[in-house]
């Protein structure tokens, strides 16, 4: 087990992920710039229907990383895969209340998603595509045969990744102090804002669950950040060590900013600006958030003080589980979201 200090992680702040990054690059000389905004485009597809595309160096570079890593264990990812079955929807309600403005706490990892003018200006559709990403990892057997969709799902994050780490290094406004643009430390606090920060959304929400369930879920996470390309030291061997990788990066990166606080407020206005809570007060989507994230973090993001009662919560909860349940009764099917629809 690895000791997260913050002389153990510093070095990570300079390390991407070589392996997509050298896609990119031969992509830059093979195709030129351009090339990257259409794979982006690509991207915005299902890994299904990205699966589909006649674009060689994809299929390539699918083909070389859609391996699961051996320490891989079968049983436990299919037992993560049943307790996502069983909490998808207070799991994508946190996505936005929760993991999100968690990374935005991450001043300098913040940065390059502030720098990106897509998802400054249009909160939802990073929403809706982390969303889909999730939906899409999260669905039985996705991991079990090569070049299936889960690979391809996982690819096209990956990839984006890469070809926004290549767009912000040479942005005019990029500091070298923030370190290199989506770094391996950050894609560590990211994972962990998929895994551990949920589960602990839904501790905070009343929910109890077999240890033996979490570590699975855990599990599965560590493989999907496998195969992004996260380092092995910075996946987490179990819940104790998830508890302190969060925090040693929590103590390194979380601080106030302009970036971390005008992501902030451009999610909660988009929130606010949802059907599902157009007739709750004003209020609701920052009171939510502070209480999941707590003061001192809220507090960075410069989010209103108001918090809510456990109850209000649970009752809300309660009350968008029906919701969705109804909106599946008539056909209509599960969304990557209940919460969160485009305009």
């Amino acid at each position: 087990m690895f000791v997260y200090t913050s002389t153990f992680l510093a070095p990570f702040r300079h390390q991407g992920d070589p392996i997509a990054d050298q896609w990119v690059e031969a992509i830059v000389k093979e195709q030129g710039k351009q090339a990257l905004r259409h794979y982006l485009q690509l991207f915005t597809q299902t890994g299904a229907s990205l699966r589909q595309s006649q674009e060689t160096a994809l299929h390539q570079f699918v083909g070389s990383m859609a391996i699961l890593p051996a320490w891989a264990d079968a049983s436990k990812m299919r037992r993560a895969e049943r307790f996502f079955a069983a909490h998808w929807q207070d799991y994508m309600q946190l996505l936005g209340f929760y993991s999100l403005p968690y990374c935005y706490a991450a001043a300098d990892g913040a940065q390059v998603l502030y720098l990106s003018e897509r998802l400054r200006e249009n909160p939802l559709q990073r929403l809706m595509e982390t969303a889909w990403f999730v939906w899409e990892v999260m669905q039985p057997n996705v991991f079990q045969q090569p070049q299936a969709d889960g690979f391809w799902s996982v690819a096209k994050v990956r990839l984006t990744h890469a070809i926004a780490r290549y767009f912000a290094g040479q942005h005019p406004e990029w500091q070298t102090q923030w370190g290199i643009p989506i770094n391996q430390e950050d894609m560590a606090g990211t994972n962990l804002s998929f895994s551990l920060i949920p589960i602990r959304g839904m501790r905070k929400l009343g929910k109890t669950f077999p240890l033996a369930e979490t570590d699975a879920f855990l599990h599965l996470w560590n493989v999907i950040g496998a195969l992004l390309g996260i380092a092995p030291e910075l996946l987490p061997a179990d819940g104790k060590a998830a508890f302190q990788l969060e925090h040693a990066i929590a103590q390194r990166q979380f601080k106030s900013s302009e970036a971390g606080q005008q992501l902030t407020h451009s999610l909660v206005s988009c929130l606010q600006q949802q059907e599902i809570f157009a007739r709750l007060p004003k209020t609701f989507v920052p009171a939510y958030m502070r209480t999941l994230l707590g003061d001192e973090v809220a507090n960075l993001l410069g989010i209103a003080p108001e918090k809510l009662p456990l109850w209000a919560i649970q009752t809300y909860q309660t009350g968008l589980r029906v919701w969705s349940n109804w909106v599946g009764s008539r056909g209509q099917g599960k969304m990557p979201s209940v919460a969160m629809k485009p305009a």
